[in-house]
């Protein structure tokens, strides 16, 4: 339980007491305090000891409405208390009357929602160009900041530097280690509360994919009018000894239709076999993490080669 105390210097003081006061502030008389919808308001309205009425000639309003007389009491000849409860949002203005209707003091109260938990959160890599995490921002009334946050170790968490180059509700990441586990949730802040995502843990090596592997050369074998030849190399933004594993497609030239290889595993050549020989086929390659995890990359464009003449 918060308070929130005012002490003015004209013909009344104001004593705040809420069950959830969030923020608080204010000058010259008119003061602002920030509530989540539900909460209660005790205000007391002190009369200053010169006044020749007393609290039980002070009455209050509400957005310009009297507030009803069974909501407040004298606690004596000097105070008189108000209890209110905020059942929807909005801006309230609270105010504390002399007899004559003259305003002693007042408060705007601003009451809202605090955002509901984002969802959705997960994240992409690519190797040599950074990873980038997203998340689905929950509806709010209230303008809402979201803090993507994340720990490699315990205890230290570090805060998303980037937001712009993912594009919205996203933190990219320029830097990272493939074989560190973060721990990253989001947080969503406004003025009436904060709310946390599920935490998520992560991997990058896992969900980083690479560019299909390059210099891909398809040749006939001169002895063989059946067989092809083809080899290959690792992206060249693949991080140095990390292991890959690949698949293979291929089809005729006229086809459609692929035929898949995909119990190559880490090597970097294989031959083609029982192919009609004089034809031209088109193969292309894809590759990821050699321990089965992670994504597969994008094919590889199409190489094509004609098998010898039988």
């Amino acid at each position: 339980m918060s308070a929130y105390t005012m002490i003015i210097t004209c013909n009344a003081v104001l004593l705040f007491l809420s069950t959830s006061l969030l923020s608080s502030e204010g000058e010259k008389g008119v003061h602002s305090v920030v509530l989540q919808v539900g909460s209660s308001v005790n205000a007391t309205c002190n009369i200053h000891p010169n006044d020749i009425y007393g609290a039980d000639q002070v009455f209050w309003t509400l957005n310009h409405e009297k507030v009803h007389s069974d909501t407040y009491y004298a606690v004596n000849r000097s105070a008189v208390k108000v209890y209110l409860t905020f059942v929807t949002e909005g801006n309230y203005s609270l105010c504390c009357h002399g007899p004559e209707g003259n305003i002693l003091e007042e408060t705007t109260i601003k009451v809202g929602i605090s955002p509901q938990p984002p969802t959705n959160l997960s994240c992409r890599g690519k190797f040599g160009t950074g990873m980038i995490c997203k998340w689905k921002p929950a509806s709010s009334s209230s303008a809402t900041k979201y803090v993507l946050k994340y720990q490699t170790v315990p205890l230290v968490t570090v805060g998303c530097k980037d937001y712009v180059t993912g594009g919205n509700n996203a933190c990219f990441f320029k830097h990272f280690h493939y074989f560190f586990t973060y721990t990253i949730w989001v947080e969503a802040h406004n003025k009436f509360g904060t709310a946390i995502s599920k935490k998520i843990k992560v991997l990058p090596a896992e969900i980083a994919v690479t560019d299909p592997p390059c210099n891909i050369h398809v040749g006939g074998e001169p002895s063989f009018s059946d067989q092809l030849n083809v080899n290959w190399g690792y992206p060249k933004t693949t991080p140095y000894l990390f292991p890959l594993m690949f698949e293979l497609k291929y089809r005729r030239d006229d086809s459609r239709e692929w035929m898949i290889e995909n119990d190559i595993g880490m090597q970097t050549t294989y031959d083609l076999y029982d192919l009609k020989p004089d034809t031209v086929y088109c193969v292309s390659i894809r590759c990821k993490w050699a321990n089965g995890k992670g994504i597969w990359s994008k094919w590889s464009e199409d190489i094509c080669a004609r098998t010898v003449q039988g």
